[in-house]
């Protein structure tokens, strides 16, 4: 079976992804983030957030673009749920799918552009 790509390995090209963002913390409201509640004078792991002192909430992530190129090392296909056959780049800085590469820069701004405003959207 002969598969096409749309790259090849020392190929440099422009990636999209989920940008990473900084969560922020919110204190338990059953032990107001100190871990441990009393009870009869007694100190306990907090039953709500398990002794964490709260959980962290997360802002909506956008889609943005890798900063500067990057050199395709290998290529490998897979199979999984989503797609029958799927191609993977591994790339100098991580894998990505073939639908999250491009050639320039201003293809991979576009794609960013309509990912970010689908998911305002939804």
């Amino acid at each position: 079976m002969k598969i096409e790509t749309k790259f090849s390995n020392g190929d440099k090209v422009y990636a999209v992804f989920r940008g990473r963002e900084k969560g922020k913390r919110i204190p338990c409201r059953i032990c107001s983030g100190t871990s441990r509640v009393k009870i009869s004078g007694e100190k306990f792991k907090c039953p709500k957030c398990h002794g964490q002192g709260g959980g962290v909430k997360y802002n909506p992530i956008e889609w943005i673009v890798h900063n500067g190129k990057i050199i395709i090392c290998s290529i490998h296909i897979v199979k999984n749920v989503r797609d029958p056959l799927s191609v993977v780049y591994l790339a100098t800085c991580g894998q990505f799918y073939e639908r999250d590469l491009f050639t320039t820069l201003k293809e991979a701004e576009t794609k960013c552009e309509r990912r970010n405003n689908l998911a305002q959207k939804q």
